[in-house]
């Protein structure tokens, strides 16, 4: 064995026996194989399975499925807003209707209560009272403001209001009716009915058995714009028209004061409670030259001496009372707010 430097700086180990030994085994090997052996068949290279397109096609369609479910789900998200905002846009379509309706309803209200307060100043100067039902105007009024809201309610009270209306028009045509008729054929009826504007009626009948006492006339309170006047009295030989006007306008003074309660109240005071001495003092306050006491001749050398009333008179004062409360009463029409 020998060794040398190389001139690289590497160190090279030669041996030489080594390398002709090497060369004789190889010289051995090729003289062992036979010449015209069959070469050992060569399998041809099996193929390499390609995963990596597989992989990436099936992550494609789990993509692809994401991608289609999410879709579906703002589809459907997209589908429950669009639902939501019909709801509501037929929600606001089916309030402006309402609205319109409750407008209408309440244009319809205002019209029937502007005919229902015009029929009822028709009713003003008229000194019956009772006749028009005034609360029942402000009550329809206040009821609609409180339900202003309600087109159910509003429509209840248009049709109070017309058939408050429908009453009062009525009314008015029966007194009217009543006026210019006479069935009685009476002088009674003839100043009851201008006194009244045939809104207090006559009759005549047994007010004796009716008022429970003998009188001329009376007015019962359970009918309190009806005058009765006694038969037999209306037929009594002195029984005048004059006479016949004067008891006429009394008993007209007990329909206003019955139907006037309240002020009639107060202006008692002046007459110490007394209605019959108030209404002697109506009739000599309002028929002029009327008096209590009266001398009727039946012929040249025969009268009768008639005292007709209760037998007392009225001061001025008390007459200035009466006038006060003639000035209240009946209707007076006043503004129905809405």
């Amino acid at each position: 064995m020998s060794a040398y430097a190389c001139p690289q700086g590497g160190v090279v180990i030669a041996n030489e026996q080594a390398a002709a030994a090497a060369q004789d085994g190889a010289a051995h090997d090729a003289e062992d194989v036979p010449r015209d052996a069959p070469a050992e068949p060569v399998s041809p290279p099996r193929p390499r399975r390609r995963t990596g397109w597989i992989v990436a096609l099936g992550i494609g369609v789990i993509a692809l499925a994401v991608g289609v479910a999410l879709l579906l789900l703002e589809l459907q998200s997209m589908n429950a807003r669009m639902e939501r905002q019909q709801e509501r846009i037929e929600q606001q379509e089916r309030q402006i209707e309402e609205q319109k309706g409750l407008i209408d309803r309440k244009e319809t209200f205002g019209t029937a209560m502007e005919e229902l307060t015009a029929t009822a100043r028709e009713f003003e100067g008229v000194g019956v009272g009772g006749l028009v039902p005034s609360w029942q105007l402000s009550y329809l009024a206040e009821s609609a403001w409180r339900h202003r809201y309600d087109a159910a309610a509003v429509e209840r009270g248009t049709d109070e209001a017309i058939a408050l209306m429908a009453q009062l028009s009525t009314r008015l045509m029966d007194a009217r009716s009543q006026a210019s008729g006479n069935s009685t054929g009476s002088v009674y009826e003839e100043v009851v009915d201008r006194l009244g504007d045939g809104f207090a009626t006559t009759s005549i009948d047994d007010a004796d058995r009716l008022c429970g006492a003998d009188v001329l006339g009376c007015v019962d309170s359970a009918g309190p714009r009806t005058v009765h006047i006694d038969a037999a009295g209306a037929a009594l030989p002195y029984m005048t028209d004059w006479l016949k006007t004067g008891i006429a306008y009394h008993e007209y003074a007990h329909v206003l004061q019955l139907t006037n309660p309240a002020p009639t109240e107060s202006a008692l005071a002046a007459f110490d409670g007394d209605h019959e001495w108030m209404a002697d003092c109506f009739a000599l306050t309002y028929l002029d030259g009327w008096s209590l006491d009266h001398r009727v001749w039946v012929s040249s050398f025969q009268y009768w001496d008639v005292s007709v009333g209760y037998g007392r008179t009225c001061d001025a004062s008390q007459q200035e009372v009466l006038g006060d409360w003639h000035s209240q009463l009946g209707y007076r029409s006043e503004p129905v707010a809405q």
